[in-house]
């Protein structure tokens, strides 16, 4: 059953990756494309006109910028996959996880196109990246996967009875933008708000996947160690917290 479920995912993040951007004169850029728009508006403000003094801003926020839209991205997809492949929900056979993995894999590729192009440029601009430091980079891309994931589990699970939660979750990741170091640097967080700040894993994972790319600096060790926990028990919640509702899916929709 588990081959039979890799190759269903294999089969339909695949086909989705396609669908995506046919009819697109552009077609894949715009994966890039638009998180550019982005860097250069946020760039122009906070380094240009604001003054932030950041060492490798650009990359910083662009690195940023990279793992940030991955999570809203991946998110939104699994919830839309769930809405959008009804008929399939319907056949009760069908295991219904493999559309929100096959979601988050989706703007997974999307995400790892993105940070080859980061690296490209980084090679460029002149700096390294130790193997050391590139493992730690890789470790925390994964994990970013994993919570991602579990995130998208617990939101499948009651979207089709709340259709209100699509647009409640737009409103929290733009709160979560801000709230998340996206844009600025763990530095500028008062000393005491700091542990409950960084009990969010988004913090965590930006901040340690910048350090060790951009400034050879490991990430800190307790903080790690508290969002691998909760990674991994966002991914067990959620998982099994989908596989007790799905069976509710195909008569919520």
């Amino acid at each position: 059953m588990i081959p039979q479920n890799i190759l269903l995912i294999k089969e339909l993040t695949w086909s989705d990756f396609k669908v995506r951007y046919s009819g697109s004169m552009l077609g894949i850029l715009w994966s890039f494309l638009k998180p550019a728009f982005i860097l250069i508006t946020l760039y122009t403000v906070f380094s240009l006109i604001l003054k932030i003094n950041i060492e490798h801003y650009a990359l910083f926020l662009l690195l940023s910028l990279i793992l940030w839209t991955f999570f809203s991205e991946a998110t939104g997809m699994s919830m839309g996959n769930i809405l959008e492949k009804r008929p399939i929900i319907k056949n009760l056979c069908f295991p219904k996880d493999v559309l929100i993995i096959s979601a988050c894999i989706n703007s997974f590729m999307t995400m790892i196109i993105n940070l080859i192009i980061f690296f490209v440029i980084f090679f460029i601009v002149g700096l390294k990246i130790s193997i050391l430091f590139l493992l730690v980079f890789i470790a925390l891309i994964l994990m970013l996967l994993v919570f991602t994931i579990g995130v998208s589990y617990i939101l499948c699970s009651y979207h089709t009875k709340y259709y209100d939660l699509m647009h409640i979750w737009d409103v929290f990741l733009q709160i979560g933008f801000f709230i998340t170091p996206v844009i600025y640097s763990i530095e500028i967080i008062p000393k005491k708000y700091l542990s409950m700040y960084l009990l969010n894993p988004l913090a965590n994972i930006i901040i340690g996947a910048r350090n060790s790319a951009l400034y050879a600096q490991y990430p800190e060790g307790i903080a790690i160690l508290i969002t691998i926990m909760l990674s991994v028990l966002v991914l067990i919640t959620g998982y099994i917290l989908f596989k007790h509702r799905s069976k509710y899916l195909a008569e919520e929709l």
